[in-house]
């Protein structure tokens, strides 16, 4: 602090999130200086030269905090670094507990033995698995895995209930509302069986989260009726039907879904009445608007797009028409 002692008035210290950083940032708030803590994992993605020194890294942090581009990490306070750092462990021990639940039905997949059938998350429907593989070996690792489980489900309770009187303690008033807000992508994967990734990129992509600590309810029950709506329309326009071949004089109808090829050329077609087909796949919206333009002319008798399957990196795909020139 002496060496820095005459650039007191407007000194700011930025350094990248490291776990050896609560040190600095005590010394920071103790003697009253702003303090800027730099996100890891941003950061990392702005800099990369191949030069790479501690005097480098301080001028490019620099740099960034004059600019206002520095990406910021939050600068928890002492008293709970602790307690986040026991969060952060019980989600390892989460992902273990998942692995192990994993290694079950995976195993089972991989002798080419009968499905098990039941959710194992729960700890009624694990008892007696092991008595679905008949190898004594096989027999063995699913009985490890199962004792592992429940290890892991007891040392996460014992954790769980340490984090919550812990919070409880931090700030009761933000834990009680945090503890009243549902969990919303677990309602929606209920009513919609689309995986949580799938979710959280949609719920992004609105820009209409805040809407949701307005009204939970309202929000998740108008959520999950757009997606449903959505899936149902989607599962509809991808059905079609097929004549079976039958001499019978009633003709019997075959429910399929649309090829992925068939789906993209009939979103990219245009009707048309001057062609042997009732549709011309085009390319681009000038494809489009010139096919359309072509129907449209008396002189044009017969419109044909003989070069679809083709692809040039000077033209496109082009209509042939068949009229007096």
């Amino acid at each position: 602090m002496r060496v820095v002692a005459p650039y007191r008035d407007d000194l700011v210290v930025a350094v990248k999130c490291i776990f050896t950083g609560y040190w600095l940032a005590d010394l920071c708030e103790g003697e009253g200086v702003a303090f800027v803590l730099g996100h890891a994992l941003y950061m990392k993605a702005i800099h990369g030269g191949k030069a790479k020194n501690d005097k480098i890294d301080a001028h490019k942090i620099a740099v960034l905090l004059r600019g206002g581009m520095l990406p910021m990490a939050y600068v928890y306070p002492a008293e709970m670094r602790a307690t986040r750092d026991l969060l952060r462990r019980r989600c390892h021990l989460l992902r273990k507990r998942a692995e192990l639940l994993a290694h079950i039905p995976n195993t089972n997949s991989q002798y080419n033995l009968p499905e098990i059938g039941k959710k194992l998350a729960y700890k009624v429907n694990r008892e007696g698995v092991e008595e679905n593989f008949p190898e004594p070996s096989g027999r063995k690792t699913i009985e490890v895995d199962i004792a592992l489980i429940a290890q892991y489900e007891q040392l996460l309770g014992e954790v769980e209930l340490s984090l919550t009187r812990t919070a409880k303690a931090h700030d009761v008033q933000t834990f009680a509302r945090l503890q009243s807000v549902p969990d919303l992508l677990a309602y929606l994967q209920n009513e919609t069986e689309l995986t949580r990734s799938t979710l959280v990129r949609i719920l992004k992509e609105s820009n209409r989260l805040a809407k949701f600590f307005v009204d939970p309810q309202r929000f998740m029950d108008a959520v999950a009726a757009i997606l449903k709506h959505e899936l149902h329309r989607l599962l509809v326009n991808g059905i079609k039907y097929e004549r079976l071949p039958s001499t019978e004089p009633e003709a019997a109808w075959e429910m399929v879904l649309f090829k992925n090829e068939e789906l993209i050329n009939y979103l990219t077609a245009l009707q048309v009445q001057k062609s042997v087909y009732e549709y011309v796949v085009y390319d681009s919206e000038v494809e489009r608007e010139f096919a359309h333009r072509l129907d449209q002319r008396e002189d044009i008798k017969l419109l044909s797009n003989f070069l679809a399957g083709l692809r040039s990196t000077r033209r496109p795909a082009s209509t042939t028409w068949i009229g007096p020139s």
